[in-house]
């Protein structure tokens, strides 16, 4: 690993096995998260963006889920080849998460405080008494009001924005090295997004921490990432760093999601991307986005093309370079 790369995935396989069926989530993927970098991860539902970040601390369910081949190396460790005590140190101290919906992760017949109290009790082995004015500090920092009395209120007694900044303050307890939010903001109003995608970003430069900020909205990862993977039915179809792929978008569904963000100006509508996303089930022998590609050339079907480098840190796999 490179000196200033904290997470290497490289040729990442995995399958889910439902029935008598395969999907096909993960398809051979690589990719490198630096320090201190906001790696943003893009893509419609299906295309393998969250099971890609489960992943990485072994949070998939197996069976269904099967991780066919491939490596996932934190600081130069392959935390698919160490056992569940060794990760067990590395979640939530070092790694953490953020989910997409609070309500799901939270505990609702424990307190934010027992929940929160929890976390550095077996990380920091600090008592209950010891954690509670790290809790309360830390509560301030992400905007939760009246820190001390919330301390003892239950999950359903706060807002949908309140229990994702709970999951941030969660997250953040141990001063993680990497921080992945997995589409934190999706369920929150314009101006409880900007806020939260805000507090990330500060806290982000504080404890010089890395994030991968997973999410299907471009306007969103544009305020916030610094490089871009875009994500097609469990394949990479291009990446590169912020500025690259939104002044010169080279992969056809790369250009399809930024049109599809924005209003036409002449017609004052949406433009969209034609058909819908495959199952998973299919196995390509051509490129992913074949059935749905308004510019499709006939190798396109049968081959799947090479990743074509554009200049230091911009690929994409297409023939249209051709």
């Amino acid at each position: 690993m490179l000196k200033d790369t904290i997470l290497e995935i490289d040729n990442l396989k995995i399958n889910f096995k439902l029935n008598n069926s395969v999907i096909h989530a993960v398809r051979d993927i690589s990719f490198k998260l630096k320090k201190n970098e906001i790696l943003g991860v893009v893509g419609e539902s299906g295309s393998g963006k969250s099971v890609t970040c489960m992943s990485i601390l072994k949070l998939l369910l197996e069976p269904p889920a099967s991780i066919e081949s491939g490596s996932i190396k934190y600081n130069g460790l392959d935390l698919l080849k160490i056992s569940n005590k060794q990760l067990n140190k590395i979640r939530g101290k070092e790694i953490s998460i953020i989910f997409q919906d609070p309500v799901s992760y939270l505990n609702p017949v424990l307190t934010i405080g027992y929940q929160l109290s929890e976390l550095l009790i077996n990380h920091d082995q600090l008592s209950k008494y010891d954690s509670k004015g790290y809790i309360l500090n830390i509560l301030d920092k992400v905007g939760i009001p009246d820190s001390t009395q919330r301390y003892d209120q239950y999950p359903h007694e706060f807002s949908g924005g309140m229990r994702q900044r709970i999951m941030i303050a969660m997250a953040m307890l141990c001063k993680p090295n990497i921080l992945i939010a997995d589409e934190p903001t999706t369920a929150l109003d314009v101006t409880v997004q900007a806020q939260i995608i805000k507090l990330i970003k500060e806290l982000k430069e504080t404890n010089n921490m890395s994030v991968i900020w997973v999410t299907h909205d471009l306007g969103v990862v544009a305020g916030i990432a610094d490089y871009i993977i875009v994500m097609y039915n469990g394949m990479i179809v291009e990446k590169g760093n912020i500025n690259d792929i939104y002044s010169s978008p080279k992969h056809p569904y790369t250009i399809g999601l930024i049109n599809s963000a924005s209003r036409n100006i002449i017609n004052n509508r949406y433009s969209m991307i034609e058909g819908l996303p495959p199952d998973g089930s299919e196995i390509n022998n051509g490129c992913c986005f074949y059935k749905r590609c308004s510019k499709r050339l006939k190798i396109c079907e049968h081959k799947i093309p090479p990743s074509v480098k554009i200049n230091k840190d911009h690929y994409f796999s297409c023939y249209l370079e051709d």
